[in-house]
């Protein structure tokens, strides 16, 4: 996501809400410090900690369990307010059921075209400065990529935004 901005800056300004990162706004981006969550539009979580402690969480005997709850959902809460001539893009990170469940997603919250990164993509994914990803639009089109910089992405998901506003 910060590399998607970073990238649409080149085209005019952006703000976009972000956990904290270690970049200056002299990239062209004017960053909006987040500090929850359901604030972000970056990719999240789908579960955070139901409790959060003050307090270092002190070793004891036996195991710990954490109990989760769903975090809000802010895709489809953007598509259920999704006005004529906006452009929503999700991402999927998936590991088993790639195409089926971006497909889930691209419709349930009324996406334009949903990125789908694959974790079994070698070379792909976290950890790494590169991506190997595929495009699916609300007619179920893909449009599958070779694995390339995570920059030239962006660039690919910054110039299919371009072509549907053109459309």
């Amino acid at each position: 996501m910060v590399v998607v901005a970073v990238v649409a800056a080149a085209l005019g300004a952006v703000v976009i809400p972000t956990r904290p990162l270690p970049l200056s706004a002299s990239a062209g981006v004017a960053w909006t410090l987040a500090t929850a969550a359901h604030r972000m539009a970056a990719a999240v979580a789908d579960y955070t900690p139901k409790y959060k402690s003050t307090q270092k969480i002190k070793k004891k005997e036996g195991d710990l369990s954490i109990e989760l709850k769903r975090t809000k959902d802010i895709a489809a809460s953007m598509g259920k307010l999704k006005k004529e001539g906006q452009i929503l893009v999700g991402f999927a990170l998936e590991t088993n059921d790639a195409f089926a469940n971006a497909e889930r997603k691209l419709k349930s919250k009324n996406l334009d075209f949903i990125v789908l990164n694959k974790l079994q993509d070698k070379g792909a994914g976290f950890g790494y400065d590169s991506n190997k990803v595929c495009f699916i639009n609300r007619k179920n089109d893909r449009i599958d990529f070779e694995l390339k910089s995570k920059k030239e992405v962006a660039k690919d998901i910054i110039h299919y935004i371009i072509k549907l506003i053109e459309a």
